[in-house]
């Protein structure tokens, strides 16, 4: 959120005069960035960072130990929140697929398998 807040405050403070109309205009980005979405950041963002969404995450939490890596952030993004979950039974057509993408792209790139599937299963 910081980097999207700091752009739109670059872009949209060219021109302003005086504290008040900068005030004014920091609360109204902080309205509008603190209603976005993740998925709508890391649309505009175009891509992420995901030691910084990890040291902000354990940083959040305060945890003594971090808990949370980039790549447990990032599969979770992946696995739990971008994508909407289908959750019912598989067909036979459909684990047929499941056999043909494993046989194709081995048994540990599960990722691989699912996009070459196209169902949606995570």
């Amino acid at each position: 959120q910081e980097d999207i807040f700091r752009r739109r405050f670059k872009k949209r403070s060219v021109g302003l005069q005086g504290q008040a109309e900068r005030v004014k205009l920091l609360i109204t980005l902080c309205a509008e960035v603190g209603a976005l979405g993740l998925e709508d950041l890391i649309a505009e963002r175009g891509r992420v960072d995901w030691m910084s969404v990890a040291d902000k995450m354990n940083g959040y939490k305060r945890l003594p130990v971090a808990k949370y890596s980039p790549s447990t952030c990032r599969i979770r993004f992946l696995h739990e929140i971008a994508r909407e979950k289908v959750s019912h039974p598989m067909s036979n057509e459909e684990r047929m697929r499941v056999v043909e993408a494993v046989q194709a792209k081995g048994r540990f790139d599960w990722d691989g398998v699912a996009e070459e599937v196209g169902t949606g299963r995570s």
